[in-house]
């Protein structure tokens, strides 16, 4: 993996600047993640991806323990809608305005879980991580983070609340 590959992983940074330290790819000790706040990716260090300050020490959130792991099953592609806050006959912002619940696609993720284990996760986010080589996750609990493993690296995936 390369730093282009990681940065699909990454927060979109708004308008208001919220989340800047996970904007972009980041480095700690010996590991290198990408994260939006739902799905984070680590692998081991890439020289091209710095430090930075005030970045989350996933340390102390990485799950402890085995857990069974099950292969991506097979699913539908993710499907979109227009966004009903934004889009339409009289949308409610102007040009200038930033929608805040598109970030500005005029799109909103129809959602559809993907039950796997003992939780469900968003059919958008593993056609995130779907082809990821031998890409495999383990649910740790209901609302608890998935532990990801693939070849050359790992991450956690948060299920949803359903």
């Amino acid at each position: 993996m390369n730093l282009t590959d990681l940065e699909k992983f990454s927060h979109t940074v708004t308008p208001c600047g919220d989340r800047l330290n996970i904007s972009k790819p980041f480095s700690r000790g010996e590991y290198s993640y990408a994260t939006d706040g739902r799905l984070l990716i680590r692998v081991k260090r890439l020289v091209d991806v710095p430090e930075v300050s005030g970045a989350p020490s996933v340390k102390k959130i990485w799950p402890n323990g085995n857990y069974k792991s099950f292969p991506i099953p097979a699913f539908p592609e993710p499907k979109y809608s227009p966004c009903p806050w934004c889009t339409g006959e009289e949308p409610c912002f102007s040009a200038d305005e930033y929608c805040e619940e598109c970030n500005n696609t005029h799109v909103q993720e129809e959602l559809n879980p993907v039950t796997i284990g003992c939780s469900s996760f968003s059919d958008h986010y593993l056609s995130k991580i779907k082809d990821l080589p031998n890409i495999l996750i383990a649910p740790t609990g209901k609302l608890e983070a998935a532990i990801l493993t693939f070849d050359g690296g790992g991450g956690l995936l948060m299920p949803m609340k359903i």
